[in-house]
C-alpha cells in the first residue's frame, strides 16, 4: 500500500513535466486507477480486520456512487478526468 502511495505521490509531481496534453491525460488516467486501487486494498483491509459483509456493501455503494457522479459530471469538467 505504502508502494501505490508512493507512485502516486510521483505521479503527481510528474504530471507538471509534461506540457503534452495526451501525456497529461495518459497520468491522470493512472492516477485514477491508483485512487480506486488504494481504496480497495483499504477496504479490503477493513473487512479482514473485522470480518463483517457490512464493509463489502459499504465498498459497493460508494464504488457505485463514485460512477454515477463521474459519469454525470458536465463536459468541462470531465475532459480534465478522461
Amino acid at each position: 500500500m505504502i508502494a501505490l502511495m508512493l507512485v502516486y505521490t510521483f505521479e503527481c509531481f510528474a504530471v507538471f513535466n509534461y506540457t503534452d496534453e495526451y501525456t497529461q491525460r495518459s497520468i491522470f488516467r493512472k492516477q485514477n486507477v491508483l485512487m480506486f486501487l488504494l481504496h480497495m486494498i483499504a477496504f479490503l483491509v477493513m473487512y479482514l480486520q473485522t470480518n463483517e459483509t457490512k464493509m463489502i456493501g459499504f465498498y459497493g455503494m460508494q464504488v457505485v456512487l463514485f460512477l454515477a457522479v463521474y459519469n454525470n459530471l458536465p463536459a468541462g469538467v470531465a475532459a480534465g478526468c478522461k
